[in-house]
């Protein structure tokens, strides 16, 4: 449902929103721009607040870093 939808990026980091009726949502870039930072502040908050003891990925290239995020159900 696009309502449980908090905040998305795509692997460039440009930032994503949902869109549709429920049960047929889908992706959509919400800009152009790279928001590698806040995607990057966001990592550490969620790491922080629900993976004390990790660090998040530190890769300086953006690529790097988000080949480092783990894999849901990995």
């Amino acid at each position: 449902m696009a309502d449980e939808y908090a905040l998305g990026f795509d692997a460039l980091a440009r930032p994503l929103r949902m869109a549709g009726e429920p049960h047929q949502v889908t992706l959509e870039l919400s800009g152009d721009h790279s928001a590698e930072a806040e995607l990057r502040r966001l990592v550490a908050d969620h790491y922080q607040r629900f993976l004390p003891g990790q660090a998040p990925p530190q890769g300086s290239d953006l690529s790097e870093f988000v080949a480092g995020l783990p894999v849901e159900g990995a």
